[in-house]
Parts: C-alpha cells; sequence; structure tokens
C-alpha cells in the first residue's frame, strides 16, 4: 500500500517511475514514493526514517547510474547496501518480495506493524 501522493517529476526515466511504482503497490506495508532531485530523479521507495527528519531514510530504488541497471536497498541512506540480482526486466511481484524480506531484515520503520514483538518489547501508541 503507497501513502502520499506520487511526486510530479519531469525527466526521461518515466519507464523505471513505472517499474518502481508497480513495485511499491505490491509491498506488504504502506510505503511513500519520493524523488532525490539531487541525484537522477528518479523515484525511490521510502521505507521510513529511524531517527529524526534530519535522518537519511531505509530505502529501495532501482539504480539506473550502474550497469547493469539493478535495484538496490539502502538502509539509512547507505549505511548499509544491499544489491539485488534483479534488473528493469524482472518481475515486479519478485522484486515486492526481495525488497519485503530485505526490509523486515533490516527492521525497516515501514516494516514495524508486521514485525511480531518479543515479550518485554513495549507496544507502539495505539496498540494497548
Amino acid at each position: 500500500m503507497i501513502t502520499g501522493d506520487r511526486p510530479d517529476i519531469n525527466d526521461p526515466g518515466q519507464v523505471l517511475n513505472g517499474l518502481v511504482l508497480s513495485v511499491a503497490k505490491l509491498l506488504p506495508f504502506p510505503v511513500e514514493l519520493d524523488a532525490d532531485m539531487g541525484y537522477t530523479g528518479a523515484l525511490f521507495i521510502d521505507l521510513g526514517r529511524r531517527g529524526g527528519d534530519e535522518d537519511p531514510p531505509d530505502t529501495a530504488s532501482i539504480d539506473a547510474e550502474v550497469q547493469p541497471v539493478v535495484w538496490v536497498f539502502d538502509v539509512e541512506g547507505g549505511r548499509q547496501t544491499v544489491v539485488s540480482d534483479f534488473g528493469p526486466t524482472a518481475a515486479p511481484g519478485e522484486v515486492a518480495r526481495w525488497i519485503a524480506t530485505e526490509a523486515l531484515r533490516a527492521q525497516s520503520p515501514a516494516t514495524l506493524g508486521l514485525m511480531p514483538r518479543r515479550a518485554g518489547d513495549e507496544a507502539a501508541p495505539g496498540e494497548r
């Protein structure tokens, strides 16, 4: 499920942006799409910030700046990067499963509602 509006961007990577949108729609948790206007202008999937507004988010995107073009998952803006074997022709469902797996493994903020709490973990506000 996607929250927020799709950014209105004008770039030649509309095909890649369409792939990002298709994958984001298949994720089992809410995400936002954003565009890094200082980089390529291409859309990326924002999986939430671990700290404040100034902290970098966890993200998933298709990196058109490398050859071959691949999907990548970044923890905290690149503190840790996982590069997939998926390119632009990969099935969106397979890419979404890979992103969901990596996001759960990294405990990305977008996944917190999906992750079972261990005994002793504090409930999030509204879950009491």
